[in-house]
């Protein structure tokens, strides 16, 4: 009997009436048999859509959405369209009563996805696309359904296509839709405007675009009024239209489009001429997010005819998204959310597009040179943000060389017919092509680039001229290669902001500059600022060019102030900025008795937060104090600061530390006669008389990050309203600071404590005679005192705790609770609290928010206190609340007093948002709500083990990047050859790109195994409570927490197969830490050769060098040591201490529990965070600017017997040995013994040596 092929896909039409089975051939069998017809149903033939056309016909069918329509109406100019209100015909909640919507599923392991690859293993027949996959049910809102009414208005037909071609003439460098589709469908708002008017999505990005490209369509000249806040500011062009737009795009959560996508990239790039940068990121991070659900960063796996055109639209729309993203980002100083090198989408290409459809999008190199710079840009913001604390000029060249390196290999590799010079001005090459502002938009910000590079540098000369120093003495002590590099970057960005200038103007005189954007804007501030900062600190490079940079720099700087004029925001700072800026530079270029020069009364001083934007803070970081500049640290600050009774007086920052918790008082000093009262003295801006000294003291928690060495001065100048920083070392800087100073010596501290017990009536009166109108310290009250003199009232409370042992008194400024505060009077162990390692707390957020969630599902909490511990969660894992997580990691309770920290830390923390009191636990407690269905001994592995997943992703890409490292110059070197040594004495021939792939094939296996044991980290005894059983916990408990634990973090975490194993046994962390000695050990292997061949530089082998990161010796001049790898090789000893203690900590379980998990955690932590630290150092300080020697690698090896085994094949191993001892005996290199005795000519040497290393 064969064997049975399966069921047939299709039956006949009468098989299938009959219910019978049929075997689907032509004609089936039994018709066959009976001499009938054979029919066989018609296939359904597919046809593509838009994704909106069959969301719509999906509400349209399950009659949740009546039918409405967007009915036109017309004025002489602009079309006014009316959106009708639409709402849900049944506003029910429960799920069954209406037909359930669709969501398309991710190529993941859900249960969709696997009963979606059965039935195309069964159903090869069905038919492909894009995103075929089927989908999983959710719940309708009443927000997806209804869409209120809205008037819009869009301007006329005329008017629309011409604002189209503008759009698509200025915004040419990037991909926002496909053009001929839509300006057909502009063309038919006039045609036929009932039919547009029913896509509101459409219509939102019509008005984008219009609104986009009104900011280019000037009409009337500006009337040359300097537009204030005072006076009203007007909004730049199209912000009615970017408004209506808004209003009609809902962004669907569950069925996102690329129609989405388009709307959300348009909008991020309008919010620049408004200079909302922090809109601007949110659109732009929308963007990303959707594109990547729409799995736009993905190659499609099927190549399906005729989609060519799409496939090509979705890669060029992420690609936008993606520059979106990042041009925002580098602005606001923020992290990319994904790393470029992780997309599997290619770069724009029209290869594959037909020649038919090549007018649906723009030229591909165009785009993908923005892609390109758009990440370089972001590249060098990271490193030049590195540079903040950096002082000498050979960190901040080694620091910045690459990113050098990295502009030019872009600039060789732009295409032949769009690489310009801009020597001579703009090229008329380039301003003939249609794509010209496009380009033109390109190169400045591959100039701005430049420019930014060169800021440190100016900044550290401009520092140094204030201070009186020679920048030419500290360049002098850096050898010769050094000198030329710093020479060669100063004239690159020099020129670069010339050449951004000469852009500007260019696109000024033809009427193609943004006089509402943003770019334009800080494109001319960056040249502005470099040409300026030239004149002080390089004027040698203005010397050749003196009229010329004069020139430009005037022309230029008109254009800014054109475009302030106009109303652009980010014009109207930058403008401001550049004037303090001419102000600093001319009192350094003329004579110091002319006095600095007025800013512009015009323009208002921006914010602090947008100088610090623009400005890294190592540009400001040593400028020392002048006559009439002056800073304010914080804001806090600043409000203290205006207590003070004189505009220089003093503000001193004193710190504390109170049970664990930093505290920050500020003293004020003052006059003690006359506080300023609004009422009686006139208001916050006069001065009464001085009669004496006080002190004004006002408390308040640090931040999370504010470092403990923040400079404790803050000056406020009579003379002027500049910020700048000012170091410390400021204070003897000038006679004048040591006279204000010098006023503070003598202060009497005025301070007031009331209880509200002891003395309520008091209380009151105080409260009812508080300065409204002045800022409030955080911990305290601002009152009049008895003497009209300030003071800070604390109110005194006290606050107990209970437990088992007894009461205790615990701060009122701290979260955690009575447990807590016993573990760190008994554990002052390490010094390292827990929240040393946020990955550890984070995750433990992650465990309690997916505890309490599955808690409620299965009865054991309200909803309310589920939502309140949530809430509480989602605060912990921002950070915030570190300070509080005390707890050593040390401790001895086996994990219980870990556990109890975070608790209570959350419990508080609800108590403190629902305006409770700090221990009222009557709503949330930390052992019945925050805990219930835990234990410690189930909780605190569970999260240590999250935390290590978490934390080895940044160990696993710093590996990655050292193997890219060794990649990168195995390929340089792949040709260089060099003396093999095996015991330390000369051996074969090889090649350095030979021994390089070596140390990078080690990484790599390293990190595929280091992979492989991170994902068992996802095995988790959760669930199992205190020893396995899961006793505690309610049936349905565990499940649901694992189903939340995975949504949270996004992948598959398991329950462990057997939970008294997972309770007891740490292997696998025993086995992570082994293989973290592994790594360890490799890198020392590497480090260590690279000691040995570095060895030198006269003495030693010296066939490599290193790059030369810091002076070698204290008294030994010019010594230059392997710095970088002799700390590799120490990292290698710390992990294999560290994987010592944890082997010996994972053997001493015992019975049920391990109760050393604790110190595994922490060693574990600290291995992954060498790891990850070193890796990174050692590609980017030491591999990626390995230079191989190769004069000396040729000389070792001709010199060594090394080619004799090239030999042996044709003169036989004893004619080689004899020749070899003779070469020996009379101390004669083995090739010249050779050669003379003609068995090998000269010519011949390198040709044997590499037929001898390149053997297949």
């Amino acid at each position: 009997m064969g064997r049975f092929k399966g069921r047939s896909t299709v039956a006949c039409t009468v098989c299938h009436s009959q219910k019978l089975k049929c075997d689907g051939a032509h004609p089936c069998g039994r018709c066959a048999r009976r001499q009938r017809d054979c029919v066989y149903p018609v296939k359904i033939t597919y046809v593509t859509v838009p994704e909106a056309y069959l969301r719509d016909l999906e509400r349209t069918a399950s009659g949740s959405r009546p039918s409405s329509s967007l009915t036109p109406s017309f004025t002489d100019d602009m079309p006014e369209y009316s959106a009708q209100p639409q709402s849900p015909s049944d506003p029910g909640t429960s799920i069954s009563s209406r037909v359930a919507a669709r969501a398309i599923i991710s190529d993941d392991c859900s249960a969709e996805r696997f009963v979606y690859d059965l039935r195309q293993m069964a159903l090869p027949e069905s038919p492909n696309g894009l995103q075929q996959q089927g989908g999983y049910s959710y719940a309708m809102l009443k927000s997806d359904l209804i869409e209120p009414r809205i008037l819009i208005k869009l301007p006329s037909a005329p008017l629309a296509m011409k604002l189209l071609d503008t759009f698509e003439e200025i915004f040419c460098d990037h991909h926002w839709f496909l053009r001929r589709d839509f300006r057909k469908r502009v063309q038919l708002l006039s045609t036929d405007p009932k039919t547009q008017s029913q896509d509101r999505s459409w219509l939102s990005r019509a008005s984008l675009v219009f609104a986009l490209a009104t900011t280019f369509m000037y009409g009337s000249q500006p009337s040359g009024e300097i537009a204030t806040e005072q006076s009203g500011t007007p909004t730049p062009p199209g912000s009615d239209l970017f408004e209506q737009a808004v209003a009609l795009l809902n962004v669907s959560s569950e069925e996102p489009t690329t129609e989405d996508v388009e709307a959300l990239n348009l909008m991020a790039f309008y919010c620049y001429s408004l200079n909302r940068r922090r809109m601007a990121y949110k659109y732009a991070t929308q963007s990303l997010a959707v594109g990547k659900l729409l799995f736009l960063d993905r190659t499609p796996s099927i190549s399906a005819s005729g989609q060519e055109v799409i496939f090509e639209h979705r890669k060029r729309l992420w690609w936008t998204s993606f520059c979106m993203e990042r041009m925002v980002v580098a602005e606001l100083g923020l992290t990319p959310a994904h790393a470029a090198n992780k997309f599997d989408a290619g770069l724009p290409s029209s290869r594959d597009i037909p020649e038919s459809e090549m007018d649906q999008f723009f030229d591909p190199s165009v785009q993908t040179l923005q892609t390109q710079i758009c990440e370089i840009k972001c590249q060098i913001m990271e490193s030049v943000g590195q540079l903040r604390r950096v002082s000498d000029l050979e960190t901040m060249l080694f620091e910045l060389w690459p990113c050098f390196d990295t502009l030019r290999s872009w600039k060789e590799k732009v295409p032949s017919y769009i690489s310009f010079d801009f020597k001579s001005g703009v090229p008329e090459e380039m301003s003939q092509r249609s794509c010209a502002r496009g380009l033109a938009s390109l190169y400045l910000r591959y100039h701005q680039c430049f420019t930014v590079l060169l800021r440190p540098f100016f900044s550290k000369k401009l520092s140094l001229r204030l201070q009186g120093v020679d920048s030419d003495h500290l360049e002098s002590k850096l050898n010769a290669t050094m000198r030329q590099r710093i020479e060669l970057l100063t004239k690159e960005g020099h020129d670069a902001a010339r050449n951004n200038c000469k852009i500007l103007i260019y696109l000024f005189n033809r009427g193609k500059h943004a006089r509402f954007g943003y770019w334009d804007s800080v494109h001319a501030f960056s040249s502005l600022s470099i040409i300026s900062i030239a004149k002080a600190v390089a004027p040698e490079l203005a010397e050749t060019s003196e009229l010329d940079d004069e020139h430009l720099y005037t022309q230029c700087r008109l254009i800014l102030k054109e475009m302030a004029e106009a109303g652009n925001p980010a014009a109207r700072d930058h403008n401001a900025l550049l004037a303090d800026l001419d102000s600093i530079v001319q009192m350094l270029t003329t004579n110091e008795d002319a006095g600095p020069i007025e800013r512009p009364a015009e323009f208002e001083v921006p914010s602090l937060e947008f100088c610090e934007s623009l400005w890294s803070d190592v540009d400001w970081a040593e400028t020392r104090l002048l006559p009439d500049l002056t800073l304010c640290l914080t804001s806090v600050e600043w409000q203290i600061a205006r207590f003070a009774q004189q505009p220089s007086t003093p503000v001193n920052r004193q710190l504390s530390t109170v049970y664990g918790a930093q505290k920050c008082t500020y003293v004020v000093s003052g006059s003690k006669g006359g506080g300023r009262d609004n009422n009686a003295n006139g208001g916050v801006g006069s001065v009464p008389p001085q009669t004496g000294n006080a002190d004004y003291r006002l408390s308040r928690d640090l931040p999370r990050r504010e470092s403990v060495e923040c400079r404790s001065l803050v000056m406020v100048s009579a003379l002027g309203n500049r910020l700048f920083r000012i170091s410390r070392e400021s204070r003897t800087r000038q006679d004048s600071t040591n006279t204000i100073l010098g006023a503070s010596s003598s202060l009497e501290t005025i301070s007031k404590t009331v209880s509200p017990a002891a003395d309520t009536m008091t209380v009151t009166q105080i409260i009812s005679t508080v300065i409204p109108s002045e800022p409030k310290p955080t911990n305290g009250l601002l009152v009049k005192g008895a003497n009209s003199h300030q003071v800070t009232v604390t109110i005194a409370t006290k606050r107990l705790e209970k437990d088992s042992l007894g009461q205790l008194e615990l701060p009122d400024n701290v979260l955690y609770g009575i447990n807590t505060f016993r573990a760190i009077e008994n554990f002052p162990l390490s010094g390292r609290p827990i929240a040393s390692w946020p990955d550890f707390i984070y995750a433990f957020a992650v465990i309690k928010q997916a505890a309490a969630r599955a808690n409620y599902e299965v009865g054991t909490i309200t909803s309310e206190q589920a939502n309140a511990i949530s809430e509480a969660c989602e605060e912990v894992k921002t950070g915030v609340h570190d300070k509080h997580f005390a707890v050593d990691m040390m401790e001895g309770s086996g994990g219980t007093s870990t556990n109890m920290n975070v608790n209570e830390v959350i419990a508080n923390i609800v108590a403190k948002n629902s305006g409770r009191a700090l221990s009222d636990y009557t709503f949330v407690h930390p052992n019945d709500h925050v805990n219930m269905g835990q234990s410690t001994n189930d909780a605190v592995p569970s999260a240590m083990k999250l935390a290590v997943y978490r934390a080895m992703e940044g160990a696993l890409d710093a590996l990655q990047e050292l193997a890219d490292a060794f990649a990168v110059k195995r390929q340089e070197y792949s040709t260089l050859l060099r003396l093999g040594r095996t015991c330390l004495q000369d051996a074969q021939p090889m090649t350095y790109g030979q021994a390089l792939g070596a140390h990078e094939a080690v990484i790599r296996r390293h990190r595929q195994h280091l992979s492989m044991i991170r994902d068992s980290f996802l095995v988790l005894p959760m669930g199992g409570t205190a020893i396995g059983t899961g006793f505690g916990s309610k049936s349905g408990y565990k499940a649901a927490v694992f189903k939340h634990l995975s949504s949270s973090l996004g992948v598959a975490v398991r329950p462990c197969s057997d939970a008294f194993d997972g309770m007891q046994n740490m292997d696998t962390c025993a086995r992570l830490s082994a293989e973290l000695r592994n790594t360890a050990n490799s890198l020392w292997k590497i480090a260590n050769d690279m000691i040995l061949l570095s060895s030198g530089p006269n003495g030693g082998i010296a066939e490599i060098t290193l790059p030369p990161v810091q002076a070698g010796s204290s008294i030994m001049p010019g010594k230059v040591n392997p710095v970088i790898p002799i700390a590799v090789c120490q990292v290698a000893l710390a992990i294999t201490g560290n994987d010592a203690a944890v082997s010996m900590a994972c053997q001493q379980g015992m019975l049920e529990i391990n109760h050393y998990e604790l110190l595994v955690c922490d060693r574990l932590f600290d291995s992954i965070q060498l790891l990850k630290s070193v890796s990174k150092t050692f590609a980017k300080r030491c591999v990626k600017g390995l230079v191989a020697n190769k004069e000396t690698s040729e000389k070792h090896l001709l010199d060594a017997s090394a080619l004799a085994t090239a030999l042996v094949p044709s003169l036989g191993y004893a004619k080689v040995s004899s020749i070899v001892r003779s070469a020996l005996a009379e101390e004669r290199p083995f090739l010249d013994v050779v050669v003379e005795g003609g068995l090998l000519r000269q010519d011949d040497v390198l040709g044997v040596l590499e037929c001898s290393v390149f053997i297949e």
